[in-house]
């Protein structure tokens, strides 16, 4: 038998449908029907991004334009699925169909919701997604496990303060202490509406105490108390006592002094002198480990020139902030005072054009009289001329009548 094939090159979804196979011969006709299906991939609509204040509601709508057969539609957020009606997650979140769109509604919009949620269309020619992103705006807070709220430190020991708060827009910040604003600040955008800010203290006697750290924006402000705690060096062991001796050796135990100075104390020494009163060995206690070193004396002196040469690049680090820090308020205040120099400048070049243009309306209003009394000088000649023209008339009439006269008396006694 023969056969026959019909191969169609570059499927297109306009090829899909039904083809008819035909054979005939003298005897008669035959044909057989073949149904083509042409599967799409699917291919999810616009998306749309969505901005709302903390306990607004939002609805976002999730279509395919695209795909054979139909795709099933479904949402998804932190790579969970999000199913139909309220939500197993949070009752405050509802999906439903409307039409060929799924629907995902949020009510009472909390700052937790802010993120992106994902539209899912899928099929047996594959899967198509994008992302719907919701930025809640809300007031600004203070990240706790981010925000130290007691610092310890001691005098002119460099000191950094630092508060996280979290807000849409993002937070300004500020600090303040003792009623006063501080300007030595840092600020660090650690995204997704967090910042950090650090405020360094080289502290001196009055440097220690409250902080107040504030985060404001549009939608409203927030504060934290941050204090900066002084620390001492702890007072020396309250009491030694001889455990044991020996010809070689000898036995002692330190009792913890009366004060630690406000801050946990980390070693113990204890120094061996001989009878000239010379060290001979330092030992040191780690007590958080109970572990002890021993060093020689060329050693404890070598340590005690590192310790000090430490001290010393502190101190001079701590200088060299001093100098920078007042190097760039030295700078603010030479800006502000050119600034008020400008603003003067300019608060005179206003008071010159006002002046210039009192004079201006002065000379104005001069002109405008001047040409009013002109205009009535010109009114006073007009009318002087034509009541001269008036009088002249006037003459002319009189003399007119007398002649009049004269004539009728001429003609009423006539000569001989």
């Amino acid at each position: 038998p023969e056969k026959t094939a019909l191969t169609i090159i570059d499927l297109s979804e306009f090829d899909e449908g039904l083809y008819t196979c035909m054979a005939s011969n003298d005897a008669g006709q035959v044909e057989a029907v073949a149904k083509l299906s042409i599967h799409l991939l699917p291919v999810v609509g616009e998306t749309e991004d969505l901005t709302v204040e903390e306990g607004g509601d939002i609805m976002f709508t999730c279509t395919a334009v695209k795909g054979s057969p139909v795709p099933a539609l479904k949402w998804r957020r932190n790579n969970v699925d999000l199913y139909f009606g309220a939500t197993l997650e949070d009752p405050r979140m509802e999906i439903y169909k409307d039409g060929e769109s799924l629907i995902l509604y949020i009510k009472d919009i909390k700052s937790t919701d802010n993120g992106a949620y994902t539209c899912i269309a899928e099929n047996f020619a594959g899967t198509d997604a994008k992302n719907f992103h919701l930025f809640v705006e809300h007031a600004p807070h203070f990240d706790s496990e981010l925000t130290q709220t007691v610092v310890k430190s001691w005098e002119e020991n460099p000191t950094e303060l630092s508060c996280v708060a979290i807000g849409n827009p993002t937070p300004m910040m500020s600090w303040q202490h003792n009623g006063m604003n501080l300007d030595n600040t840092t600020l660090v955008d650690l995204g997704l509406g967090r910042v950090q800010s650090l405020l360094s203290v080289l502290p001196s006697k009055d440097d220690f105490g409250d902080y107040m750290c504030y985060a404001d924006n549009s939608h409203g402000s927030v504060n934290v108390t941050i204090t900066l705690e002084e620390t001492y060096a702890p007072l020396p062991p309250s009491k030694i006592i001889i455990d044991f001796t020996t010809p070689t050796s000898v036995g002692f135990s330190i009792k913890d002094p009366e004060m630690d100075g406000g801050w946990p104390i980390e070693s113990c020494q204890a120094i061996l002198s001989n009878s000239r009163g010379e060290v001979v060995k330092e030992f040191e206690t780690d007590l958080s480990t109970g572990k002890t070193q021993s060093r020689s004396l060329a050693q404890a002196k070598t340590r005690s020139r590192s310790l000090a040469q430490a001290k010393t690049q502190s101190r001079s680090l701590a200088q060299a902030k001093t100098q920078s820090r007042s190097l760039a308020q030295a700078k603010t205040r030479s800006r502000s005072l050119a600034q008020a120099k400008t603003r003067s400048r300019s608060l005179a070049q206003a008071k010159t054009q006002s002046r210039s243009l009192a004079q201006a309306k002065t000379r104005s209003r001069s002109l405008a009289q001047a040409k009013t009394q002109s205009r009535s000088l010109a009114q006073a000649k007009t009318q002087s001329r034509s009541l001269a023209q008036a009088k002249t008339r006037s003459r002319s009439l009189a003399q007119a009548k007398t002649q009049s006269r004269s004539l009728a008396q001429a003609n009423t006694h006539p000569g001989p």
